[in-house]
């Protein structure tokens, strides 16, 4: 894509000008590079013993639960999936960050446009320019926003009835609410945020309970004591389900390059759009070969088998048991004993 019209973003207000225009429909056809300047920064300073100048091992996990939750999102719209082992490890090594730790303070920093700017580059061509505005920009306010920070601490402050002044530090000015309306009519309009502010979400609750210990916790100039910190981050963590996707399937793409897993693009079933499934290449004959081909080349629908986990709505991994075309449905050909 030829560079159009540059959108350079350095605090909310303006990301937020910009999100409503392409709700909009302002930027539909015309060619949009997105620079973001310093913002969004999440920013995370621990305060006590034992936390000057280092990341304890907690404070690590942290840092891997907001590294997930970017490769998660990257995985999400870049491959329509939301299991981030789609991911290549030149994916993986491009979009992995680096906490800058401020010396002799425990304050780091995490350049989430930095990210944003990666997922704008490997979007271009997959999307048009005005979902490619409203998911940057949207991923941009979710990773790193002061505002989507204080909603978030905001329902789990009233849900766990914390500190009432604690509480009303939260409380949002006219113009942030008008930014959080924006935000939320994009996450309104591509479910796919939706699914990665949950993902961040779970971030945010993995940096409040790695630091339990610290006399207080700010995070993004929104500071929090250790009798707050603890009153919110008690949750326990969402976990995936297994679950039963039997069905006839359509195969968009096959993936052989790995060498202990085949992987396929599929679509049908009770789902709606694609999700990628595994199918172990150890007990795959070349009969099996010629029939995934056949329905690869000859858009055939095959009936499969498969065992799979759902985490918050979204497929997170999918293993094929058995594949058959549908007039075998009863007698299908066992390709993969899972595990």
């Amino acid at each position: 894509m030829a560079v159009g019209r540059v959108l350079r973003i350095e605090n909310e207000n303006q990301a937020s000008a910009y999100l409503e225009r392409a709700l909009a429909g302002q930027f539909e056809g015309k060619d949009i590079e997105i620079v973001f300047s310093n913002w969004p920064i999440l920013s995370i300073r621990a305060k006590g013993e034992g936390y000057d100048s280092t990341i304890t091992p907690d404070m690590a996990g942290a840092l891997v639960e907001i590294q997930h939750a970017m490769n998660r999102a990257y995985a999400r719209f870049v491959h329509n999936s939301g299991n981030a082992r789609v991911l290549t490890a030149d994916e993986r090594q491009d979009i992995q960050f680096k906490a800058k730790v401020k010396r002799g303070s425990s304050l780091m920093e995490i350049n989430v446009g930095e990210f944003a700017e990666k997922l704008t580059t490997a979007l271009v061509g997959k999307m048009s320019s005005t979902e490619i505005v409203v998911t940057v920009l949207g991923i941009a306010f979710i990773g790193g926003s002061a505002i989507l920070l204080k909603s978030f601490l905001k329902d789990r402050a009233e849900e766990k009835k914390a500190d009432i002044e604690f509480r009303k530090t939260l409380s949002l000015s006219q113009e942030e609410t008008k930014r959080l309306e924006v935000v939320t009519r994009a996450l309104s309009e591509q479910p796919r945020l939706r699914a990665a502010q949950e993902d961040f979400d779970e971030s945010r609750r993995e940096i409040l309970r790695s630091v339990g210990d610290a006399k207080t916790l700010e995070v993004n100039g929104i500071e929090m004591s250790n009798a707050v910190v603890r009153s919110i981050s008690t949750a326990s963590r969402q976990r995936a389900k297994e679950i039963q996707l039997n069905g006839n399937y359509r195969i968009f793409k096959i993936d052989w390059q790995q060498e202990q897993n085949v992987r396929l693009w599929l679509a049908g079933g009770d789902r709606s759009g694609e999700f990628i499934a595994a199918l172990g290449t150890e007990t795959i004959t070349a009969q099996h070969r010629e029939l995934l081909k056949e329905a690869e080349w000859g858009r055939k629908t095959l009936y499969m088998q498969i065992n799979a986990t759902e985490l918050r709505g979204e497929i997170t991994t999918a293993r094929i048991v058995s594949v058959a075309w549908p007039r075998d449905r009863r007698k299908p050909r066992p390709v993969d004993s899972g595990g």
